[in-house]
């Protein structure tokens, strides 16, 4: 017998998952005119970043950005920072 709990997360996951990962507005992207873009920044390439806005992804010239940061960015410098300990102190950890 499937209980009610497993149907409800099942139809939650089908249904509203991908409605928050399009509001998800960790993002940000400053243009050199000063506007500012958040979502998702889902590919980086040498000249340009794709950004998902909503449901609509959009190519953006980095040539037209002044700075962006991104979560994908941000954890990737923590990865490298821990693969780079050589041992696991507390004052390597919190430098």
């Amino acid at each position: 017998m499937i209980r009610p709990a497993i149907v409800f997360l099942v139809l939650f996951a089908t249904l509203a998952a991908p409605q928050l990962l399009a509001d998800d507005l960790r993002d940000e992207i400053v243009l050199k005119n000063g506007k500012k873009l958040q979502g998702r920044i889902l590919v980086e390439t040498a000249d340009k970043i794709q950004l998902l806005t909503g449901t609509k992804k959009k190519w953006i010239d980095k040539k037209t950005i002044r700075d962006f940061q991104s979560i994908r960015g941000a954890l990737q410098k923590v990865v490298q920072k821990y693969i780079g300990l050589r041992e696991n102190t507390k004052e390597e950890l919190l430098s």
